[in-house]
């Protein structure tokens, strides 16, 4: 994902959602959080389950933000949890989240300021389209 001073960058000089989001970077992220066994199959790092439960949140926020009076203002510090919540769930000892999948939410929500709604809104592209190319690229497991 291109980066400016270490934040991502969302939007591009229209303040228009950057198409790479939803095209090469999103394959390359979703890349991230595979392998390949020795039979040359492509399988998933991260379970259904744990991908289902972030994207899920995400959308959530999503929700809450346009029903809400103000919203922003009030989803802002739960977007900012989502960090504390991979880190907890990376840091069990039976952990499915891999390293790759943390570090993506991290980044993805350290990109995200107070004034940040329209970040907040590609980041949700972006984190859809990622899904869309991991379940298309590899065997997942549930």
């Amino acid at each position: 994902m291109m980066q400016t001073q270490g934040k991502k960058q969302w939007l591009d000089e229209k303040k228009k959602i950057r198409y790479q989001l939803l095209d090469e970077e999103a394959q390359k992220e979703a890349q991230k959080w595979t392998y390949k066994k020795d039979n040359g199959e492509t399988v998933g790092k991260l379970s259904t389950s744990q991908l289902r439960k972030y994207y899920g949140e995400v959308k959530h926020l999503e929700r809450q933000m346009i029903v809400l009076e103000d919203g922003w203002e009030t989803i802002f510090p739960l977007v900012k949890m989502l960090k504390a919540k991979v880190a907890y769930d990376s840091g069990r000892k039976d952990s499915k989240i891999p390293h790759e999948f943390k570090q993506f939410i991290e980044d993805c929500v350290n990109s995200i300021s107070k004034d940040g709604e329209e970040n907040f809104k590609a980041f949700l592209k972006h984190f859809e389209a990622v899904v869309g190319y991991y379940y298309g690229i590899a065997k997942v497991p549930s």
